[in-house]
């Protein structure tokens, strides 16, 4: 299935349009597609020392927390990426950032990192992104609203959290988006590999986790640092790339205040035929 359903899903709110989805995905015959890793840099990269600064993987200079996410790629595995902090310090463009720069300059994922493809907002969106790509970095936008902690035993939490648990051979980074870790439901927290804490603007500390002896502990970048590391002041965004992003999230965050009217709208009428019902 191509990932032109992400588009369909986007401007398709037809309940025939649905109707037929979920037929074509019973019929479907869809296994995992284990990824061609030809012509993609696939290297273990060795950090037994603090390194100065960044540090050079194929022909470019990039963060250190880079060489989790590719060693974890050249294990078979999909890191787990969560960028926290409050508005306005830069979290969505440090997540469209570490995507572009893993497919784009280190080269360890397929083809240019695509915005209007890899970047969703939705369940649906992300469950069928997930199902037709494989070693593709996948950003999860206003993961807080959707993926809520409080909304535990919600489908939707179950869903994202069972695809997050059994699609590991994928090899697609996940980057979850959201302004505090403790909002975003548990059982995906528990399987983080990297978070990004966003200090500053445009400036985050980094921690990385990693099993030992059966249990999740932050052991550092798989060595040890000192000083100002791990702190990390994150580049640009290509001028290109951001205005990419920005068009799909002002779409996307209309969109959105329209749900939300809707819903308002809908609450107040079931008040309303609930008092009716009382005085009859």
């Amino acid at each position: 299935m191509s990932t032109d359903i992400i588009q369909d899903l986007r401007t398709n709110p037809e309940i025939e349009f649905f109707e037929d989805l979920i037929q074509d995905v019973k019929g479907e015959s869809n296994p995992i597609d284990i990824p061609d890793r030809d012509k993609l840099y696939t290297d273990k990269i060795e950090l037994n020392s603090e390194p100065d600064g960044n540090i050079y993987v194929n022909g470019q200079y990039v963060h250190p927390v880079y060489a989790r996410i590719v060693n974890q790629l050249s294990d078979g595995l999909s890191p787990i990426i969560v960028i926290v902090g409050r508005e306005g310090l830069g979290k969505s463009m440090t997540g469209v950032r570490m995507a572009y720069e893993l497919h784009n300059k280190i080269n360890c994922l397929r083809g240019n990192f695509n915005v209007d493809n890899q970047v969703v907002y939705r369940v649906l969106e992300f469950l069928f992104l997930e199902r037709s790509s494989t070693r593709k970095a996948e950003l999860f936008e206003e993961a807080n609203e959707t993926l809520n902690s409080s909304d535990y035993h919600s489908p939707m939490n179950k869903a994202v959290a069972g695809a997050t648990r059994t699609q590991r051979k994928r090899e697609n980074p996940k980057i979850f988006i959201c302004p505090e870790f403790k909002q975003l439901d548990s059982r995906i927290r528990e399987k983080v590999d990297v978070m990004v804490d966003m200090k500053g603007k445009q400036f985050a500390e980094v921690t990385t986790y990693r099993l030992k002896h059966g249990k999740r502990g932050n052991r550092g970048l798989d060595y040890y640092y000192n000083g100002d590391y791990p702190y990390w002041r994150i580049p640009d965004v290509p001028k290109k790339l951001r205005n990419q992003y920005d068009k799909l999230d002002n779409a996307f965050k209309g969109d959105y205040l329209d749900e939300l009217i809707l819903e308002v709208l809908q609450k107040k009428m079931e008040d309303y035929e609930d008092q009716q019902t009382v005085k009859m």
